[in-house]
């Protein structure tokens, strides 16, 4: 396991090196460092192995992540971790095409739910095996009416029918 006694802590104030100083191995500090869009990258790449679920859930939102690390943490062993990564503009479309295969339901709620979803992602999501992530697609603010359209032919009876209304009207889905 690498350590981070060497790795140096800055931080940026109206453009000028304010602070400068070792960062310890501690949680605190590598929590801080995962989460500064200023880090970097091979930095975060290295944080998403950190044994703290905490320190990796940080690197899966920072939008400075590169492609690959998001890609990795898609399979993290932390469902928090993974709901992080789904919720990043910065992840590439694998990354949400994993996450909506995921094995948790509510990585896959979140994912459904996530505004900024591909079409894609909400396609694959509108057959999920959970009502409550089907749900979520349907409420979901960027739903299409192509997937509203295979929503309408859904076994459950409310959202086939939300569905259809939506459809009918021409109106996006609700919002929270």
């Amino acid at each position: 396991m690498k350590t981070y006694s060497t790795v140096a802590l800055m931080c940026v104030l109206g453009g000028q090196w304010v602070l400068s100083c070792a960062a310890t191995d501690t949680i605190e500090t590598r929590h801080r460092l995962a989460g500064l869009p200023s880090t970097a990258a091979e930095t975060l790449t290295t944080l998403a192995n950190d044994p703290d679920s905490a320190v990796r859930k940080q690197v899966a939102s920072n939008r400075r992540a590169p492609a690959a690390t998001l890609l990795s943490l898609c399979k993290d062993a932390d469902s928090q971790v993974r709901m992080a990564v789904a919720t990043n503009l910065s992840a590439p479309l694998q990354a949400y095409l994993t996450l909506a295969r995921d094995g948790v339901i509510q990585v896959r709620s979140v994912m459904g739910r996530f505004e900024y979803a591909p079409e894609e992602v909400l396609w694959i999501l509108a057959s999920d095996s959970s009502i409550e992530v089907r749900f979520e697609v349907l409420k979901n603010p960027g739903v299409t009416s192509k997937v509203l359209q295979k929503l309408s032919h859904d076994s459950y009876p409310d959202i086939a029918e939300l569905a259809r209304q939506f459809l009918k009207q021409g109106l996006p889905s609700p919002q929270d």
